[in-house]
């Protein structure tokens, strides 16, 4: 991939235009003069900018503004305009808009570097010389390193300037070609700025070439630079990307999950057949959670089967976690009565119902799970009582007492903790066996509050067994009585 002719479109397509060859130079200064005798003894190399297409060949679009009109827009609408307007831009023009951009209060860096990258496009040695004394001077270098890498880092480091770095961010930014026939040769400062400056980018027109070479020099690849290579060859990307992450190079950890996320968005069915042929479990179960969740924002329904299809129950623990709740938010109506239908079906669902609902010392969550239990929560945060009296009918409680009374507290307590007034209300409509399970929850809750005689109350309007003492009055008393 030419980085040269990628970056400068991706600095100009911000606001739909592309960059010309522009003509035109100034006047030149001591300052510049300088410069120039050291750069016009360096190497004849071709620059890139001698095979830029024309402006005509880029773009008929023009600018029908005046420097007048630029100078009074706000930065807020002043970067697309501009970079309309600097396509006919003479080294002239922009030495006389740059010397009034100085006077702006906020001189954002998208703008400077737009206004550079075009200046030393026409006279890289001018706008070097202007930007001396200014915070610009790394732009002007850095802009002369996009177009003519040689002269620019050999000009840098014979003048002393100070700003070699610069240069060789820029050239790694946008020569991609220049600095893989060159990087040997670079200082060994020098070198780690041109690789920053050249993972800036990500290489979608040439990404193998660009892995290739980030992976010599045990850099880490940007994501969207795989998956290119995912889109050209994904088995490709996925054995490069698969060794990489067995590596002990901790930049290379996340590149297998990065390119999962864009399989499971772009390919699917390729990130299926991974799935099925991996022996790990554990990359067998990643696999199956990113499909799922692709699968839900493309089509829930067809998540829902893929839902009632699987056999694990992690797997289905951790997808109805990402179902959930979106079925809550789509239609409160469909969620609950499939909320229902899983309830309904026995102990083919106990365990999964078990992971979903119950966790020691209460709340609403399950053992490994850092969505916290988001399809439950959902149900609750949209209809509490509906959501406790589902569970009150549809789980036998014959199956597991006190796996049962578990989850009823969990769920209870939920509600209470959120809306204590409206789940009393909710209690004292309450009967049997869902009146004592809940009153105990209710009389805690208003005791945290310091709602002792209300606490008591409610405590004791359960009659217990013969014999048999009433615990929940008698942790009251003694919270009270302290």
């Amino acid at each position: 991939m030419n980085k040269y002719s990628l970056s400068i479109f991706a600095i100009i397509a911000g606001c739909g235009v592309a960059m010309g060859w522009l003509g035109g130079r100034l006047t030149l200064n001591s300052d510049e003069a300088q410069i120039r005798d050291q750069s016009e003894k360096k190497s004849n190399t071709e620059s890139f900018s001698n095979s830029r297409p024309q402006a005509s060949a880029l773009s008929k679009l023009r600018s029908t503004d005046t420097y007048e009109d630029l100078v009074s827009l706000s930065n807020d609408e002043l970067y697309p305009r501009l970079a309309l307007w600097l396509l006919d831009a003479s080294a002239e023009d922009v030495a006389a808009y740059y010397e009034n951009y100085l006077q702006r209060e906020v001189k954002p860096n998208d703008i400077t570097d737009l206004i550079f990258i075009n200046w030393a496009r026409l006279d890289p040695l001018a706008a070097v010389a202007a930007a001396k004394g200014t915070q610009h001077v790394g732009h002007s270098w850095w802009a002369w390193g996009c177009h003519e890498p040689d002269k620019a880092f050999q000009t840098a480091v014979n003048t002393k300037s100070g700003q070699g770095h610069r240069v060789a961010w820029g050239i790694g930014e946008f020569n991609s070609e220049w600095l893989y026939e060159n990087y040997h040769s670079l200082p060994i400062w020098a070198k780690g700025y041109a690789l920053s400056g050249y993972r800036k980018l990500p290489d979608t027109e040439h990404p193998l070439e660009s892995i290739h070479f980030l992976r010599k020099h045990d850099q880490s690849i940007p994501s969207k630079t795989f998956a290119a290579l995912a889109r050209v060859d994904a088995q490709k990307a996925y054995d490069i990307a698969k060794e990489l992450s067995a590596s002990e190079g901790r930049q290379f950890r996340s590149t297998l999950d990065n390119l999962y996320d864009t399989l499971a968005d772009e390919d699917p069915d390729f990130l299926e057949k991974i799935e099925n042929s991996t022996s790990s479990p554990v990359e067998k179960s990643a696999l199956n959670l990113r499909r799922f969740r692709q699968l839900v924002e493309a089509d829930p329904a067809a998540a829902r089967e893929m839902f009632l299809q699987t056999e694990s129950p992690n797997q289905r623990r951790e997808q109805l976690e990402l179902l959930g709740p979106l079925m809550v938010q789509e239609d409160s109506e469909v969620a609950f009565e499939f909320f229902s239908e899983l309830l309904s079906e026995g102990e083919s669902f106990s365990e999964l119902r078990n992971n979903i609902i119950s966790r020691p010392g209460g709340g609403l969550s399950y053992s490994g799970s850092s969505n916290n239990n988001a399809f439950l929560d959902a149900l609750m945060l949209k209809d509490p009582a509906r959501t406790l009296e589902l569970y009150f009918e549809k789980t036998p409680q014959s199956s597991n007492q006190y796996r049962h009374a578990d989850q009823i507290s969990n769920l209870a307590s939920k509600w209470a903790s959120h809306d204590l007034w409206g789940f009393s209300d909710w209690v004292s409509q309450q009967e049997g066996e869902q009146y004592k399970k809940s009153v105990g929850i209710l009389s805690g809750q208003l005791k945290n509050f310091g709602e002792y005689e209300a606490s008591l109350q409610w405590a004791l309007s359960v009659d217990t067994e013969e014999g048999q003492p009433n615990y929940d009055a008698k942790n009251v008393y003694r919270t009270w009585v302290r």
